[in-house]
């Protein structure tokens, strides 16, 4: 999740029973795909047409304004998928090598376990420990 998570971050995670909200475009979440539980962005919400065009991501036809930093986005292209009534489709923020739904295809609501609320990298969480001895 290159740029904005690295080796050695820790997150807080809101846990998303049914009666939460449910997650959001731009939302990282944390998700069980394929046995494993992996930190992924949500591009795709139930019901929409999701494809990659140019390597732009698009929703129903029209460029996503994507805040992940150009480096990190190009993204080969996509034929498009009909998102069901419950399914998600998530990306890493390192778009050229990420493995993601574009891999594994749409999460399914249940599969989502939480919503990213807080980040502490490797190196706050080490400055962190140093104050305290």
């Amino acid at each position: 999740m290159l740029p904005n998570y690295a080796d050695g971050d820790r997150v807080v995670v809101a846990r998303m029973p049914a009666m939460l909200d449910d997650p959001s475009h731009g939302d990282t979440v944390i998700a069980r795909v394929q046995g494993e539980i992996v930190i992924k962005r949500i591009m795709g919400l139930p019901g929409e047409l999701i494809e990659i065009e140019d390597g732009v991501l698009c929703r129903g036809g029209i460029p996503v304004d994507d805040p992940i930093p150009n480096s990190f986005r190009r993204m080969r292209d996509m034929d498009p998928i009909q998102l069901g009534q419950d399914e998600y489709f998530l990306l890493g923020d390192h778009r050229r090598v990420s493995i993601d739904s574009r891999e594994f295809g749409p999460v399914s609501r249940v599969d989502i376990l939480g919503r990213v609320v807080m980040r502490f990298s490797g190196e706050e969480e080490a400055a962190a420990a140093a104050v305290t001895r």
